[in-house]
């Protein structure tokens, strides 16, 4: 194999998480600037705006580090899987399987790793960690890859994964 499969991001994605923040960022400032408030009532509304305006400059870096993969969700190439989302790499060679999981509410891709471990030593992320050992006591595996970030249908997404990850687990085995 030669080639690589890319998802694109899903237009919702990119509106709850960069849209959303900003929003509400600007509602609290302009509620701040406007409002005739007591101090008591001014000081958790400005903790309020801090915290949003945090959440809105992490949202900025990280759909603009998106913009630099072509807003790339999801990249299936002949060495690994990259979830740009959740900057996490696999390589085929860890993949002992992919499976599709649908519960209740949501629907996701689960990446079976020879080594379970080997994505929580990529991060220095202390809260990323620990969604990898929660994912690991859960489903067993620390990957999950959730379609509702990815740019169309569900099973559409899952055939053209299935049909890729086959022709890449046989190729390494």
């Amino acid at each position: 194999m030669t080639n690589s499969l890319k998802f694109r991001i899903s237009n919702w994605y990119i509106f709850s998480g960069l849209i959303i923040p900003i929003g509400v960022f600007l509602f609290t400032t302009l509620f701040l600037l406007f409002a005739k408030l007591e101090l008591k009532d001014f000081l958790p509304i400005v903790f309020l705006d801090s915290v949003f305006f945090l959440l809105a400059i992490v949202s900025i870096k990280h759909f603009l580090k998106m913009a630099g993969n072509e807003l790339t969700a999801l990249e299936l190439n002949d060495e690994e899987i990259i979830d740009y989302i959740s900057n996490v790499r696999v390589s085929w060679d860890n993949v002992s399987d992919i499976c599709f999981v649908g519960q209740a509410h949501s629907d996701y891709i689960s990446i079976v790793l020879r080594d379970k471990k080997a994505p929580i030593y990529q991060t220095k992320n202390i809260f990323k960690k620990g969604v990898f050992y929660i994912n690991i006591l859960f489903s067993g595996t620390p990957i999950k890859i959730f379609p509702g970030y990815v740019k169309g249908k569900n099973s559409e997404i899952f055939d053209q994964i299935s049909a890729y990850s086959k022709g890449a687990l046989k190729s390494k085995f």
